[in-house]
């Protein structure tokens, strides 16, 4: 009798962890967790030598967000990598080539952005568009109200 309460225990207790195994599988699909970009979907870029000069001058001139701005402007770079390339420059170093995203979406996310736009969630394709892409929040935002020009 005492084995058989303890084996329905131990079946409750294994059910009990599938369950909440199962759940926690359901919320992260749920929250749509940003798919990592292959190297295929990305590109590297290296500053233009008048870009570097221009860079050298800023920081000579105490305006390192400045050169940050102009590395990000120039190349399409995020913060991060905007700022470790003038980082290296202010350090003596030469800029090491950054790897930027691709900003061409993958022709799933373009079908599903068409499909977001034609429901009229505006934001929602933003959001598809930025996981997809790595763009930033503004350059997604131009690139979604550029997409369709009669919407």
């Amino acid at each position: 009798m005492e084995a058989l309460i303890l084996l329905a225990v131990i079946v409750l207790v294994i059910a009990l962890l599938l369950l909440v195994v199962a759940a926690v599988l359901a919320s992260a699909a749920r929250r749509r967790i940003p798919r990592l970009k292959s190297a295929a979907t990305q590109a590297v870029t290296t500053l233009s030598a008048d870009t570097e000069e221009r860079v050298r001058q800023l920081l000579a001139e105490g305006k390192q967000i400045e050169a940050v701005k102009l590395v990000r402007e120039q190349t399409g770079a995020g913060m991060l990598d905007a700022k470790q390339a003038v980082d290296r420059q202010a350090s003596g170093l030469p800029a090491a080539p950054m790897t930027l995203p691709s900003t061409v979406p993958s022709p799933e996310a373009s079908a599903e952005i068409d499909r977001l736009l034609d429901a009229g969630r505006h934001i929602e394709a933003i959001k598809v568009l930025r996981e997809n892409t790595g763009l930033g929040l503004k350059q997604a935002k131009d690139r979604i109200d550029a997409w369709r020009p009669s919407l």
